[in-house]
């Protein structure tokens, strides 16, 4: 005789339920299963009126589905309607993360209780900020920009530059170097004779008397590394170097996808190409600090 797997009792198949139905269930457990389906059945209904699954509605029908003991096949009538359900509660509950991540995130730091109230929403929905990649990355870069602006410096330890004495490299990029170019060229007018030299060809002779035309375009010219310490901003690049001392500059501009800095004397623009927009406001901050503490001293 075959054996409950719920309740452990045998119990009496007949033969066409041995050959047509699999049934490894007494007729009482099967009774009380049926019953726990469709009071989860009922439950899921009633909480799937607003399409939302809340962390206290998802722990209820853990607690029939405990309560039961019902396994994966017992929950075979209800399971695709419930990970349906199960699944736009996720895609609104990081909805709803992402929106308050942008609140906090907004003035471009992040304090401890920002952070503690960010942690605590996804506990209750479930999440932790490490399973949403946009975030948890995005709050990484956060949190050392809010380091910086406490004044919590990184150190390098290991860099491809001889520092000088009392010299510390707090950042190490890679860069390409863009400079301004002039292009001259002439638009209009032109005095000549043509001579014929073969069937196909001829040669010009004569004046060119049109109007000079200066286009200044920016272009890149080098590749290779920013290096930030507490003494300078230096530049080693494959064909040039340039330094910045820090007691020497006047302005640091930030753009969409790179920086500058101006020291005093400077002619001709410099602009160091970045692809990441955190790294260009965390350099323009780490340079200020930097300066603010020399002129602490």
């Amino acid at each position: 005789m075959p054996v409950c797997r719920k309740c452990g009792q045998e119990f009496h198949n007949s033969l066409w339920e041995r050959i047509f139905w699999r049934n490894d269930l007494c007729p009482s457990c099967r009774v009380r299963r049926n019953e726990a389906i469709r009071l989860l059945s009922s439950r899921l209904d009633q909480f799937a009126n607003d399409g939302y699954l809340d962390i206290r509605e998802e722990r209820a029908l853990q607690e029939i589905m405990h309560q039961y003991d019902l396994t994966e096949q017992d929950l075979s009538p209800v399971m695709t309607r419930l990970n349906e359900l199960r699944s736009r509660t996720r895609a609104e509950n990081i909805r709803l993360l992402r929106k308050k991540f942008e609140q906090i995130s907004s003035d471009g730091y992040i304090d401890d209780e920002e952070l503690r109230s960010l942690h605590e929403m996804a506990a209750s929905m479930g999440i932790t900020l490490e399973e949403i990649d946009d975030i948890a990355i995005r709050l990484r870069r956060l949190l050392d920009l809010t380091a910086i602006h406490d004044g919590k410096l990184p150190v390098l330890d290991d860099v491809d530059i001889i520092l000088k004495p009392r010299e510390m490299c707090h950042l190490a990029y890679p860069v390409q170097l863009v400079e301004e170019r002039s292009h001259t060229h002439y638009v209009g007018g032109s005095r000549g004779v043509s001579i014929r030299l073969t069937k196909h060809i001829s040669y010009r002779v004569g004046g060119f008397h049109g109007q000079r035309i200066t286009v200044k375009n920016l272009e890149i010219v080098d590749n290779g590394e920013l290096y930030v310490t507490n003494q300078r901003i230096l530049y080693a690049g494959e064909r040039r170097t340039y330094v910045y001392p820090l007691g020497k500059l006047v302005a640091v501009n930030k753009y969409a996808n790179g920086i500058r800095f101006q020291k005093e004397g400077e002619k001709r623009p410099k602009y160091f190409l970045i692809d990441d927009e955190f790294l260009i406001e965390e350099i323009a901050l780490l340079v200020y600090k930097l300066i603010e503490k020399r002129t602490e001293r």
